[in-house]
């Protein structure tokens, strides 16, 4: 017989239940931004309130409530190594909910180069758009310069994000008026906007911006470590303490983070690696995934990206765990190859990290958890194309974040795709140690010879007792010492 569940816990399990939901759904809505004056600006620009005037409509609806409404750009043709401009037209057909991104594909023989992105330079996602607005902006396409000779299609589509980042799961928004449209449609929800021949004897168009305004990039002063840096998970070394700060973290768009759960990063380098230190404040530290190459940006991680050519060429993303797992991987081109293959195409063997944790590690009922300290050493000999120590005064891509169970921090802005190296700052190899380091005085050596033309006093034999000053040593048998 079916045991009845009482009236009144049947009801609090519910209330319970609901109240999960409604703060699981709360822990998923977007972080309100505070944006900057020039931010503002360029939103504002970009939205308007009547269909602007296109040059190739297209007209395409999804079914989640947004139409493309044109992508235009001029000419067919483009030279590897530049930057093709498109501007994109969008419609908001309904207020739309979800962590939905603009998935772009370059598709030649065997390459595809991708181009994802939030609209309004990754200002406006699309969950922010209102029904009404018309939004128009400006992408420029970097073209690899790598990319094959050949006719490569240029694709577009939309795809949840928090899908994909959270499960690995690839949904995508479906097209609602595939039928009558002038542009092609496949299988995967991606629309053909052109057909662009890469080619060395391109003609430079107005569309093409060989030499793009870059905005000013956040940049960091590495330092010569000194010899003997222990690698602990301590940051307490002298070097490290007058190294300078990163700064702490902003959100992955600048915005302001909680100052409790702020994350800050040191770096140094010598002639065989470079170092790298976080210090995480953190009131839950977690992460289970364990093995090299696992999984860790679905708990807590740090990470660093290093991109020595600036070109979004040949990059490495490393990831360190506060259980101190090691995620190591080279990318020829932005996301290409996919992580696993990625992963596996690199193994800094001798790559060394320690952490140190306060609190308990993957322990809720343990130590309250306040903060982690991650203390990292990379071979330059095993970064591939690398190989040594960059010159004094040499400056590489460079980029350091943080993945938290709640959140996500960046040092250098780059929105919402890590990979964004074109937003990366910069880190600048100084020759010298830094600035106030003042290295430990070595302790005094005792000489074990005198000096020349002195005859060193005799040495104890066994027995011998010293009396203090003063005081003369009893004779065997005085003072009762032998009665």
């Amino acid at each position: 017989m079916r045991k009845q569940v009482p009236y009144r816990s049947w009801s609090l399990s519910l209330c319970l239940l609901a109240l999960a939901v409604a703060l699981s759904a709360g822990c998923r809505r977007p972080r309100e931004r505070a944006y900057t004056k020039e931010q503002g600006r360029v939103i504002a620009e970009a939205i308007m309130d009547t269909r602007p005037a296109v040059k190739n409509p297209l007209d395409v609806d999804f079914v989640e409530g947004i139409r493309l409404v044109a992508v235009d750009m001029a000419g067919d043709s483009v030279r590897p190594g530049d930057t093709l401009q498109v501007t994109w037209t969008w419609e908001a057909l309904a207020d739309v909910e979800g962590g939905w991104k603009i998935f772009v594909h370059l598709e030649g023989p065997g390459r595809r180069s991708t181009y994802d992105h939030h609209p309004v330079q990754d200002l406006m996602p699309i969950g922010r758009w209102k029904k009404g607005q018309f939004i128009q902006y400006t992408q420029n396409i970097a073209i690899p310069a790598d990319f094959p000779r050949s006719t490569a299609k240029l694709w577009v589509g939309v795809f949840d994000e928090v899908a994909w980042s959270d499960r690995e799961e690839n949904r995508r928004m479906q097209i609602a008026n595939r039928e009558g449209l002038k542009a092609t449609v496949d299988g995967d929800q991606r629309v053909l906007l052109a057909e662009l021949k890469i080619s060395d004897e391109a003609a430079p168009r107005e569309t093409i911006v060989t030499s793009p305004r870059a905005p000013e990039k956040p940049r960091y002063t590495a330092y010569r470590a000194p010899d003997g840096l222990k690698i602990d998970g301590n940051l307490d070394e002298p070097a490290w303490q007058v190294a300078p700060s990163s700064g702490v973290f902003g959100g992955p768009d600048g915005e302001k983070l909680d100052p409790n759960a702020a994350a800050e990063a040191r770096v140094l380098w010598d002639d065989t690696h470079i170092y790298v230190g976080f210090t995480v404040l953190d009131s839950r530290i977690e992460n289970t995934f364990t093995g090299r190459d696992a999984t860790l940006w679905k708990a807590d991680v740090v990470e660093i990206y290093l991109d020595p050519k600036e070109n979004g060429q040949n990059y490495f993303e490393l990831q360190v765990s506060p259980a101190g797992e090691i995620f190591d991987a080279l990318f020829t081109s932005r996301r290409q190859p996919e992580w696993p293959e990625a992963a596996a195409s690199l193994t800094i063997a001798s790559m060394r990290a320690a952490v140190q944790v306060q609190g308990s590690l993957n322990d809720n009922g343990g130590d309250p958890d306040t903060r982690y300290t991650v203390e990292i050493a990379i071979p330059w000999a095993e970064l591939p194309n690398v190989g040594q120590a960059p010159r004094g005064g040499e400056e590489w891509g460079f980029n350091l974040y943080r993945i938290d169970q709640r959140f996500l921090s960046a040092w250098a802005p780059a929105g919402g795709d890590f990979h964004n190296t074109s937003a990366f700052g910069r880190v600048r190899f100084a020759a010298a140690s830094p600035p106030g380091y003042v290295a430990p005085t070595p302790a005094l050596e005792v000489p074990t010879t005198p000096p020349e033309g002195e005859t060193p006093p005799p040495a104890p034999t066994e027995g011998d007792s010293p009396a203090p000053t003063g005081e003369t040593p009893p004779t065997e048998g005085a003072g009762g010492a032998n009665p």
